[in-house]
């Protein structure tokens, strides 16, 4: 039993509460992208706890579902968890990739977007080894079975969950870098008072300094710690 059982129940239940609005908005297209988002976003916070094994579950299943977030996320997780237990090993170094954002401009940030997107796909896949390069490698090809059923049958709902995360990817050296880190504080405190939504990504930007403090925290118990 996983030690944080509620904080993974409420994180599925906000995956799959984003892909019924997906599912729901098949015949609309701009309601699609919108829930795409979404999905990205709640699939972007589970795989956050999972890569840090903050919910306490068994190793196999801690990985299998670590896996199926390769899915809604579109790249693959394990090399994800490789790059972000660098981050957090050597913030903001030269060999940070997923830090690289956060040691620009916020229009710097954007503007390598694409770039940096394509490193860090090259830079998980060349170094990880062994079990987790094999994990990557099945993530890999999930994620692009997928992406070619949706664009064989042109289905709405994963259309707009398609176009939704290629451009969160594309810009997550803004959103998911630069903000974490150069957030003014004014925001970052308005931020915390949303607190009580137990939003994952709503959390780890307003709390990311304790996240970095206490990486083994789940997001969901981040403010207990400020």
């Amino acid at each position: 039993m996983a030690r944080n059982t509620h904080l993974l129940i409420a994180h599925g239940a906000r995956l799959v509460t984003s892909l019924t609005l997906l599912a729901l908005s098949a015949n609309h297209p701009l309601l699609a992208c919108i829930a795409g988002v979404l999905v990205y976003l709640m699939a972007f916070g589970l795989n956050h706890d999972l890569a840090h094994g903050s919910l306490g579950l068994p190793r196999k299943l801690n990985d299998g579902l670590l896996a199926v977030m390769s899915v809604p996320l579109l790249f693959p997780s394990h090399g994800m968890r490789l790059l972000h237990a660098r981050h957090h090993a050597r913030p903001l170094a030269a060999d940070d990739v997923e830090g690289a954002g956060a040691r620009e401009t916020f229009w710097g940030a954007l503007r390598i977007g694409p770039v940096n997107a394509a490193a860090c796909r090259r830079e998980a896949f060349f170094a990880t080894q062994g079990r987790e390069r094999r994990w990557l490698m099945v993530e890999t090809f999930a994620a692009m079975a997928v992406v070619t059923w949706v664009l064989a049958t042109r289905n709405v709902a994963g259309t707009g969950w398609l176009l939704a995360a290629i451009a969160m990817q594309l810009t997550a050296s803004v959103w998911a870098s630069y903000l974490g880190h150069r957030l003014p504080p004014r925001a970052r405190h308005l931020l915390q008072k949303w607190a009580w939504t137990r939003s994952a990504v709503l959390i780890s930007l307003a709390f990311h300094d304790q996240h970095h403090q206490h990486p083994k925290l789940p997001s969901g118990a981040l403010h207990y710690a400020a």
